[in-house]
């Protein structure tokens, strides 16, 4: 016996887990032990975003680096 409410579930199911979660590497990757521990003595946001600039000419903006803190660090 055919049941639209289980096949329904199943066909969303199916999608969603072919939709996935896309992760897109972030330019921070490369360096993101450095951003960590710069973070562990106390370097603002905006000394990281200095740095990550004169360093390897990395522009961000310092949110972005707060973002990626939250994210991994």
């Amino acid at each position: 016996m055919f049941d639209a409410k289980l096949e329904v579930k199943r066909l969303k199911q199916q999608a969603k887990e072919k939709r996935g979660i896309r992760y897109y590497p972030s330019r921070l990757d490369k360096v993101g032990l450095e951003i960590i521990r710069m973070r562990e003595e106390k370097a603002s946001f905006q000394m990281i975003q200095q740095s990550l600039h004169e360093r390897h000419n990395i522009e961000v903006e310092s949110s972005t680096i707060y973002r990626w803190v939250k994210r991994h660090g």
